[in-house]
């Protein structure tokens, strides 16, 4: 058995580090505006219950990030 060597952050490539945060912050904005653009969808088409499930959803979000 070969033993797996773990590269430390300090030895990992500058380049990957940012692919991988690109990619992250990426994700986050289109979850972000896609929810957005959900919500104005909601309000539009005069759907109530599930905006308002929508917003303890987005609530319960901003409480984690709170904690944590």
């Amino acid at each position: 058995m070969e033993s797996k060597e773990e590269r430390s952050l300090a030895r990992t490539p500058t380049w990957a580090v940012a692919t991988v945060i690109t990619l992250l912050v990426s994700i986050s904005f289109l979850l972000h505006t896609g929810l957005k653009k959900f919500r104005v969808w909601l309000d539009k088409t005069k759907r109530k219950h599930l905006l308002a499930a929508l917003d303890k959803i987005k609530e319960g979000v901003a409480k984690m990030r709170l904690m944590k």
